[in-house]
């Protein structure tokens, strides 16, 4: 659970502030696009309230929230549908690259506990009552990942897998299926044999 959002609603509601001032007194829609990190509803109730800060500062406008993965942000982002982004680091580096937006304008630092996160990672899950304890005994198996885009959910696994000497694209036969929250489910019901996920998921 992202418990410093009030951190985050300051900082956006300083920078609409800013560019309400320049915005002209018009009726216009301004359209919020979220990466579903997890499943559509959720990330949709968690960034509800970053919506009604933006559209606190910007009264003229009608803001609209759309959740989408990392493909329907692209094509959003091409067809200037979207006018902010909140993604993650990869991502915005990559949209950064491809399109014409700017830096970012905040930040978001996430607590576990009373631990305050300065990084990301991935882990890598098996289920408890299963004899799967090292990297050599996947070898082969069905492995559910979000997606391969995915830094946390596909990436910091394979860069450890390189690592370790595995070439991670025969490593493994991947499922990719579009969320972290149905990776987890997937391995619960033994539909794979391990998940790729980022960390904090079984905290959450």
């Amino acid at each position: 659970m992202i418990k410093s959002l009030p951190g985050l609603f300051v900082r956006l509601a300083l920078a609409f502030a800013l560019l309400s001032a320049v915005v002209p007194c018009q009726a216009q829609t301004t359209t919020l696009g979220v990466y579903a990190y997890r499943d559509q509803a959720q990330v949709r109730q968690q960034f509800e309230p970053v919506a009604q800060v933006i559209q606190n500062a910007l009264p003229e406008s009608d803001v609209r929230l759309l959740v989408l993965d990392t493909q329907e942000l692209d094509s959003a982002l091409a067809s200037s549908k979207i006018d902010f982004v909140l993604t993650n680091p990869l991502h915005f580096m990559v949209i950064r690259r491809s399109f014409q937006v700017s830096g970012p304008l905040a930040t978001l630092q996430k607590t576990q506990g009373r631990y305050t996160l300065s990084t990301t990672a991935g882990v890598i899950l098996t289920r408890a009552d299963s004899n799967l304890k090292t990297l050599d005994q996947l070898k082969g198996s069905l492995i559910g990942i979000p997606g391969k885009r995915c830094l946390n959910g596909y990436l910091a696994q394979a860069y450890e897998i390189r690592q370790q000497g595995f070439d991670p694209k025969q490593f493994a036969r991947y499922a990719a299926l579009g969320s972290h929250d149905a990776v987890m489910r997937a391995l619960l019901d033994g539909r794979v044999k391990a998940g790729f996920v980022r960390t904090g998921m079984l905290e959450d």
